[in-house]
């Protein structure tokens, strides 16, 4: 290689290229890492006020149901759980518990005519199932960023 001059420039262009590359793919995988935190933070919203609600409803049921303590008392402790998750894994494992808590907790209202009358509760109900909604329609976007991201990872050294 000390007499050949192509073989020093296809050095000297391997020795340049080599950062641009590496900083092209570091700002790829930064970009496509801030693209699943905007997803995210697009569930974190209806996740709160589905929570908030979750607080009234368990209020409610807690008031007008006293027997089911044990029902109320397994959900308010979902809650909590679901309200103290950080990130996305612990929060679906929480959500999902709150959520199987809060069908139970609505289904008490066949039992409890008391319950089933007033019109706080189905208005809960309404806005419930609308904040259930807006969690599904966000999790696809978050579910394709993600997505993204992962393959990103996967095909490292070959994408541009």
């Amino acid at each position: 290689m000390t007499g050949d001059p192509r073989g020093w420039t296809i050095l000297a262009f391997l020795v340049m290229a080599t950062p641009l590359w590496l900083f092209v793919v570091h700002h790829r995988l930064a970009w496509l890492r801030a693209g699943v935190a905007v997803a995210w933070d697009a569930i974190e919203d209806p996740l709160r006020r589905r929570h908030a609600v979750a607080q009234r409803l368990v209020e409610t049921v807690r008031h007008a149901a006293p027997r089911e303590r044990a029902t109320v008392q397994a959900v308010a402790e979902a809650l909590d759980a679901a309200q103290a998750s950080r990130g996305p894994g612990e929060a679906a494992r929480t959500e999902a518990r709150l959520g199987s808590g809060l069908a139970r907790l609505l289904a008490l209202a066949s039992l409890y005519p008391d319950l089933r009358q007033r019109t706080d509760f189905h208005a809960m109900q309404r806005e419930l199932a609308e904040l259930e909604a807006r969690i599904a329609d966000a999790r696809d976007p978050y579910n394709g960023r993600v997505t993204d991201y992962n393959a990103a990872l996967w095909d490292f050294p070959f994408f541009y």
